[in-house]
């Protein structure tokens, strides 16, 4: 019989609060997004500009190129060139190549519908807006692909990390190409795992999936090779060669767009993606520490890099996260340099590294243990700060020992109180997700108080 709590079933509770869940991680993204981070013009201005051009004409793709010796340049200019921290090069370009399409028509969307057109600064907030929608797919995907991994707890705890982290936070109101690759992958990665269950209908989104990735960005065409990569080791064959099938039509379509558009000009800019090169050494780029634009000192990053290799020996659902963010980052290793590892190139592991967290977190309210609650403590908590919040360190010291020794006593079996082991990781827990729901609400006021951040143009509607 289905319990029910007040007359409402379980089932309808759980439901509420997942969306409950997803709905907090859509306003953290929302909140100042107009504002933080702008610290300088993002691309994904320069992808509505894009979009906008495809709209009017789909053979003009035009906007700003990162390539300043490309022979499509039809002007060029310097803003502020005596400003070391505003010079900005403006290199107009027709054709504009630097990644494919598609993406670039989603960023025009909001901006489009309002009437901006043409080259100028659209309102932040409508640049911005497609990402954090598609932000509110990503969190419901990394539930689900939780809940198929490890249940339907472990798929909440994964969820509500990513939610209310501050990193994922700022990184998925930001209209980079990436945040539209992220839901694409994760929906590919859901299919394989759920391929037995309803097979026509999972292939046929596992195949959509490696047919779209790659006209987001052109690093999007490692999508296709990661899900086939799965399939072949579930020895779904049949499925399998679907993908290879549908990448190759993708990257023909591609190719065939961008010769009859812009010929010499797009095989250029190829070359000049190609000849960014790849460093043995361009990884520590990453695991030096976490960054939007600017590094940000979020403990959270290093937390679910705990989490990802701590799961890695249990079996092989919790190995398939590692696997997904070894494979990510071999796809960034291939696509930048040593100097060009730009945050962003990393936002799909993200899901990846929330799910390990939400593991570890119920892992450790299903068993107390002294090492994870000793990494719990130094990387969970780290928000507070970051939100501004200072603490008496005497207090912090002797709340550190007091709390490990009495894991390091229960781990021993010299006490048994489960049930307060229990209420303490969910005080510990609770505090936790407050911390990150702050940092992300407080640091930006902090970080802009000094008028770092640009002022962004508002949207104004005459009545």
């Amino acid at each position: 019989m289905t319990k029910r709590i007040f007359g409402i079933s379980e089932k309808v509770w759980w439901i509420v609060l997942i969306w409950i869940t997803v709905l907090l991680g859509v306003l953290l993204r929302t909140i100042r997004a107009d504002e933080y981070p702008v610290s300088q013009n993002d691309d994904g201005l320069f992808y509505a500009w894009v979009g906008n051009s495809v709209w009017d004409d789909f053979t003009k793709p035009t906007s700003l190129s990162i390539f300043e010796d490309s022979e499509t340049l039809f002007w060029r200019s310097q803003y502020k060139d005596f400003d070391p921290r505003d010079r900005f090069g403006f290199r107009m370009s027709e054709p504009w190549f630097d990644s494919p399409i598609l993406g670039s028509i989603l960023v025009s969307l909001p901006a489009r519908l309002m009437g901006y057109t043409g080259f100028g600064q659209y309102p932040h907030m409508l640049v911005r807006l497609p990402a954090i929608l598609v932000s509110g797919v990503t969190l419901v995907l990394t539930y689900l692909l939780g809940k198929e991994l490890f249940g339907k707890r472990e798929g909440f705890w994964g969820l509500l990390m990513l939610s209310v982290w501050p990193l994922a936070a700022f990184s998925q109101r930001q209209s980079y190409l990436e945040n539209f690759i992220t839901p694409l992958l994760l929906l590919g990665l859901l299919g394989v795992l759920r391929l037995k269950k309803k097979r026509k209908k999972w292939s046929l989104i596992i195949c959509l999936a490696a047919l779209v990735s790659g006209w987001i960005k052109f690093s999007g065409f490692f999508v296709p090779a990661i899900l086939a990569y799965f399939l072949s080791l579930k020895k779904e064959w049949r499925v399998f060669w679907k993908v290879i099938g549908f990448f190759g039509l993708s990257l023909t379509l591609y190719l065939f767009y961008g010769h009859v558009v812009g010929g010499e000009a797009f095989w250029q800019t190829i070359g000049n993606q190609v000849g960014r090169g790849s460093y043995l050494l361009s990884w520590f780029r990453v695991l030096e520490g976490p960054g939007i634009y600017e590094t940000i000192k979020d403990s959270w990053w290093y937390l679910g890099w705990f989490g990802i290799f701590w799961l890695a020996n249990k079996n092989k659902k919790n190995k398939f996260l590692l696997t997904n963010v070894v494979l990510w980052m071999l796809v960034v290793f291939l696509t930048s340099g040593r100097n060009n590892t730009s945050p962003w190139y990393w936002y799909p592991i993200y899901p990846f590294l929330a799910l390990a967290m939400g593991k570890l977190t119920y892992s450790l309210y299903e068993n107390l243990s002294f090492l994870k609650l000793a990494v719990f403590l130094f990387l969970g908590f780290g928000h507070f700060e970051l939100a501004g919040y200072e603490f008496s360190s005497n207090m912090l010291r002797i709340l550190a020992v007091l709390i490990l020794g009495f894991s390091y006593i229960y781990e021993l079996g010299l006490i048994k109180w489960k049930n307060f082991s229990k209420k303490l990781v969910m005080v510990l827990i609770g505090l936790m997700v407050i911390s990150g729901a702050l940092a992300t609400m407080k640091y930006p006021e902090i970080v802009c108080g000094d008028g770092r951040c640009l002022s962004p143009e508002k949207v104004w509607v005459e009545e």
